[in-house]
């Protein structure tokens, strides 16, 4: 019974002892995979405005549709597209680029059919419209998430009937 014990004891301090390994993140994908255009849309303001495909490596890389939808978890493209429509035409955010509003609204209805929202979290998308030239032209949607304090935004953030601008 003893070595049992001694054995677990020093299997104990070893493991103490040691660092967790480094975390590996994917590779970008080819600049083909990466430029391939997802969806079109125009802003409220009348700017095209392109959303790529993109890429994610699992940490904080990555632009586009990837990392929107496998980071932010957000996961209807006609989502981002009412952020776009923001009246007013979003807000400079650099040289080149814009930042949208909306908010998305969750609601509890009684068996009446009145419904009062319950939450609201506001979210962003992130355009940069200068040309890129290894995309062949406008990098576009480079982020859209929920800023409440966590990466992965609630599934019910994705029906857009309760998306406004913002």
């Amino acid at each position: 019974m003893r070595p049992r014990i001694m054995a677990c004891a020093l299997l104990a301090s070893a493991l103490i002892g040691m660092t967790a390994p480094a975390v590996a993140h994917a590779a970008p994908p080819p600049f083909e995979h990466q430029k391939e255009v997802v969806a079109n849309f125009t802003d409220a303001a009348g700017r095209p405005v392109l959303l790529r495909r993109g890429w994610y490596d699992g940490g904080g890389g990555g632009f586009g549709w990837d990392k929107i939808t496998q980071k932010h978890r957000i996961t209807n493209i006609n989502l981002l597209e009412k952020i776009l429509k923001n009246p007013n035409g979003g807000e400079q955010d650099g040289p080149t680029s814009r930042r949208y509003f909306g908010f998305a609204q969750r609601f509890s209805c009684d068996i009446s059919g009145r419904c009062t929202e319950v939450e609201r979290i506001r979210l962003k998308a992130v355009v940069e419209f200068r040309d890129d030239p290894s995309m062949g032209g406008q990098k576009g949607v480079i982020t859209a998430y929920c800023e409440y304090g966590r990466p992965d935004c609630p599934s019910w953030v994705n029906n857009v009937r309760n998306v406004v601008p913002g």
